[in-house]
């Protein structure tokens, strides 16, 4: 069972090896930041500092490139050439990126004090290094760009390397100096920023050195792409990329305005607890968007039904499994953590199913958005803005953190619901069938011995009979169903050349 954790593999074994072995790897230093250096070594304030510091920030270098990103993924396979340098593609992206950061820096710089009134009440720390947030966001957004532009040459690796485990290790190093008092707060959070200033710099340097970036912007190539298309293409991601971000990040960010940041470290917790599942996810789509974007492009659509079916058969085994390895441990994980933190706990549920509910719809986003109909995923994104910002600001009130919990959860739900029948609408993929069945009964029977079995005196005890019991009846449950076959490969020689 725990080799379905490594995803499926043919034509980039080696990326899908290397891809997996950094994402745990990164698991297991986040693991310790997360749940033992982060909880005894800060106060619960200035957890809640750090994590309001990187959602907005997070949420600020999701607008500023305005669909960037997605750009380079979908119009990069047109531009592809090693010999010509990619007709300059590199210093169009950048270059985009660098004026459109002055653009919105600007009007942000302008909306400052209306910003952080809202935290004055409850987050007054945050208040004080808001001015932190536009390097941060500027660092985050060139990364993001340069990852993508990485991603499309099907170098996904290092970047891969440096957003998992670098910036992890670097934070763990910066914490340990903060705790053991040889830097202030100050320098503390200015660190924090410079790590991604740093990643930004190293992703630089390995662009240079693997690939020929010397060669500028070729316009008469460039032109034909400058038309009403491209440019509904772009601006239309840049809201895109603002509601999938926002998504995962907008709830830590507006709960800064309702409780004190005791309670958003809480909830930032329970959250980056309950979306480790998501790991396989992250893994296998970095993988698979460069190569469902070139199938589109060639309009191979066999390779991307391949791709779409076995993504959704691996994830929703592999998420399922993870899922209640999280829920059977949870309980006695949680009993280490200060008190506060075990108010996380049904927080931590919500968030987790919400994540196994995105894993089980496989690379429905990749399909949508490098199709021709990309305006199908534009329009759900939109309503998901609008879903997501109503819920946290209905329920966050009456409900706190637990209200965030469930915006998330339901917005998640409705939203991958929605992708999911959309692709069937355009392209007839349905990659369901009543092996799901077999699965989901056995799962949601594993899941329900976990509560009926009796607690241990010893916790030693109780975490080796639950989870043996637990999920030895979820694996039985694996091969019944047989979804899983002895060789399956997302992508492979035989489906894509």
């Amino acid at each position: 069972m725990f080799a379905l954790l490594l995803p499926p593999m043919g034509i980039i074994q080696r990326q899908g090896i290397t891809n997996t072995l950094i994402a745990y790897s990164g698991i297991l230093v986040g693991f310790v930041n997360l749940l033992v250096l982060q909880p005894y070594l800060l106060t619960p304030e200035e957890v809640g500092l750090v994590r309001i510091l990187y959602s907005v920030s997070l949420l600020f270098s999701s607008i500023f490139p305005v669909g960037i990103s997605s750009f380079t993924l979908k119009y990069f396979p047109y531009f592809r050439n090693p010999e010509k340098g990619h007709h300059g593609f590199f210093w169009i992206i950048t270059g985009a990126t660098a004026l459109l950061y002055i653009l919105f820096s600007t009007v942000g710089y302008f909306f400052k004090d209306i910003i952080i009134e809202k935290y004055t009440e409850k987050s007054f720390l945050f208040t004080e290094y808001f001015n932190y947030v536009l390097p941060m966001g500027l660092f985050m957004g060139f990364i993001a760009v340069l990852t993508a532009y990485c991603f499309a040459l099907f170098k996904p690796n290092f970047p891969s390397f440096l957003n998992e485990l670098f910036n992890r290790l670097a934070f763990t190093i910066l914490l340990s100096l903060y705790f053991l008092k040889l830097i202030t707060i100050h320098s503390f959070i200015a660190g924090y920023v410079l790590i991604y200033g740093l990643q930004f710099i190293i992703l630089t340097v390995f662009i240079y050195k693997n690939d020929r970036i010397t060669v500028f912007p070729q316009w008469n190539f460039l032109k034909p792409y400058l038309n009403r298309q491209t440019f509904l293409f772009t601006s239309m991601f840049g809201f895109a990329g603002i509601a999938s971000i926002g998504l995962k990040n907008v709830d830590v960010a507006l709960l800064g305005g309702f409780v004190s940041l005791d309670k958003v470290a809480v909830y930032s917790i329970a959250v980056l607890i309950g979306t480790l599942i998501e790991i396989p996810s992250n893994v296998l789509n970095r993988i698979t968007d460069g190569r469902i974007s070139d199938a589109l492009a060639k309009n191979d659509l066999n390779t991307v039904d391949k791709i779409y079916k076995d993504s959704v058969r691996y994830l929703t085994v592999v998420g399922g499994f993870l899922f209640l390895l999280l829920i059977v441990n949870l309980q006695n994980g949680l009993s280490f953590l200060p008190a506060e933190y075990r108010n996380g706990y049904w927080v931590t549920i919500i968030i987790a199913s919400s994540s196994l509910i995105n894993m089980s719809t496989g690379t429905n986003s990749s399909i949508i958005y490098f199709s021709k109909k990309y305006l199908y995923g534009i329009f759900l994104l939109l309503l998901l803005i609008v879903t997501t910002f109503l819920l946290n600001f209905w329920l966050i009130p009456n409900m706190e953190i637990l209200g965030a919990a469930f915006a998330t959860g339901i917005s998640a739900f409705l939203f991958n619901v929605s992708k999911c029948l959309v692709i069937y609408r355009i392209f007839k993929f349905q990659p369901y069938n009543y092996h799901y069945l077999i699965l989901v009964l056995f799962f949601s029977c594993a899941l329900m011995l976990n509560f009926v079995l009796p607690v241990l005196d010893s916790v030693f005890l109780d975490l080796i009979y639950r989870n043996s019991s637990v999920l030895l009846l979820y694996i039985v449950g694996v091969f019944f169903s047989k979804l899983i076959p002895e060789n399956l490969n997302i992508i492979s020689r035989k489906t894509y050349p």
